[in-house]
Formats: structure tokens, sequence, C-alpha cells
């Protein structure tokens, strides 16, 4: 099972451009800004703009542009819901509808696989919350190799090819005992936690602002100059 999340995940902690070695704090306060134009600009021209910036910024990042695009166009479905509604009234408000949907989902893109996950829980104020983001996060992937396992699995036993009841109850066997395995990995999890001195709290290493931070300059300003010419 090659999820998309294992992706952005290695994507946010493998890369060393010089985006991903920026602070994500700066990274931050940049997509916040940038979406805060995005959700106010009514110029289409102003938006497609905005959309090739964003593009000219994963190739810097040295991302997989193509991929990236390709993700970005699945939710332009349900946008695309919305913007029919509006074309009976306006076919400009339709079209801008469409873009602001990209062009947000590219920047968002764009965010979190420059930025790694566990950067992004500590912008949360509550150590509880961060806490759960973070294991639940790290545990999460281990879910999904469990899961990935069996179905292989049940693939080689040629369960996928039998007959209804004999699925229905290899699936329900299945559940249980994915069930089973990730409780009983989770208590082997917390137990180890225990031994190296987990006490509830989970701290994060902050990085602070660096130079490469600087990069963000010539950005922000050209996103800044196309809102306001």
């Amino acid at each position: 099972m090659n999820s998309e999340i294992y992706v952005i995940d290695s994507l946010a902690s493998k890369g060393n451009s010089v985006v991903h070695r920026s602070s994500y704090i700066t990274k931050t306060l940049f997509a916040a800004l940038f979406l805060m134009i995005i959700i106010f600009t009514q110029n289409n021209y102003k938006l497609i703009a905005y959309i090739v910036a964003t593009i000219a910024l994963m190739f810097v990042a040295k991302l997989p542009v193509k991929k990236l695009i390709t993700w970005s166009i699945y939710p332009l479905i349900f946008g695309l819901m919305f913007a029919v509604s509006q074309a009976f009234f306006s076919y400009h408000m339709a079209i801008t509808t469409m873009l602001r949907v990209f062009s947000t989902v590219l920047l968002m893109l764009f965010f979190i696989t420059t930025t790694r996950f566990a950067q992004i829980f500590n912008l949360i104020p509550s150590q509880t919350l961060k806490n759960t983001f973070l294991l639940t996060y790290r545990f999460f992937f281990m879910i999904i190799d469990s899961i990935s396992q069996r179905m292989k699995i049940m693939g080689i036993r040629g369960l996928n090819q039998a007959k209804l009841g004999r699925r229905m109850n290899a699936f329900s066997s299945f559940i249980a005992h994915s069930l089973l395995h990730t409780i009983e990995k989770a208590e082997r999890v917390y137990k180890i936690m225990m031994i190296r001195g987990y006490s509830g709290k989970i701290g994060i290493v902050a990085d602070g602002m660096n130079k490469c931070d600087l990069f963000f300059i010539f950005p922000l300003a050209m996103v800044v100059w196309i809102c306001f010419a």
C-alpha cells in the first residue's frame, strides 16, 4: 500500500533544499499570508500567476512537481460541484472558484512537503493535543504497514478470488487480527516509551531562524507585488 502520506512524509523529512532548511515558522507565516491573498483575490489572471509562482517554488524545493499537480487536481472535482452552481450566475465567479481551489491545494501541498509533520504539530499551543497528534502520526504508519502486509498475504492465498462467503469470513478475520495486532503493538510501544523515560510529554526541538529564511523575501515580495499590481 503506497500511501500518499508516506510520500509526503518522505519528501518533507529527506529534502535538503533551501526551502526545506528554512525555519518552519517562516514557512508557516509565508503560507498563511499567501493563503489569505489567494482567498481575497478576485482577479483570475492574478490567481494564475499565484499558481505559476507556487509551481516555481516546488521546482526550487526539488519536489516531484508532476505528482503534486496530479494530486491537486483531485480536489477540483469537489470544487467543480460548487463552481457549476455559480456558473448559472457568473462564469467568471465559477472560474475564480476553481482557480482558488487549485492554487490553495497546491500551496498546502508545497507547505506539507517541505515542512515535517513534527514541526507542524509544534505549532499547536496545547501540549496534550501536540502529544496526541505526534503519537497518532507515528502510529498511523505502523498500522498501514500491518494492514499492507496482511493484504498481501490474503492476495497470495487467493482469497481475493474466493467465493463471497469465504471472502467475508476472511475479511472479518482480517479486521479482528489487525485490531488485536494494533492493540498489542500499541502496548509494546508504550512500555518501551515508559522505559525510555516517557512521562506524558514529548519535547520537540524547534528550529530557529537561519539564513535560509532570507530566500522567502523574494517570493513574498513577488506575491505582494502581484496582489497590488
